[in-house]
């Protein structure tokens, strides 16, 4: 049985060779632990947010991005169902 992440590349290389189609618009949520809101590369202001934003910003209709810091290892539902319609909102 292949690893997840063998299962992951392989899909992966199937969708790049493909051209990466997609019916929907891209949409990145990251979820991160709140030890790293304030990390220079991973966190909220660091320089890897940074560089997707500007991504972001070339086509704001085509890509949303945000991020989610949590200090528990669940979720409440009323902030995934915000996450959700942050998704949804986009898609329509």
């Amino acid at each position: 049985m292949a690893q997840l992440h063998e299962q992951l590349a392989a899909t992966v290389d199937a969708w790049r060779n493909q051209g990466y189609p997609c019916d929907a618009y891209p949409t990145i949520v990251e979820i991160k632990a709140e030890r790293d809101r304030t990390d220079g590369i991973h966190g909220e202001n660091g320089r890897k947010a940074m560089a997707v934003r500007k991504w972001e910003n070339l086509d704001p209709d085509r890509l949303r991005y945000a991020m989610i810091f949590t200090d528990s290892a669940t979720r409440a539902a009323d902030e995934l169902l915000a996450r959700r319609r942050f998704i949804e909102e986009f898609e329509t």
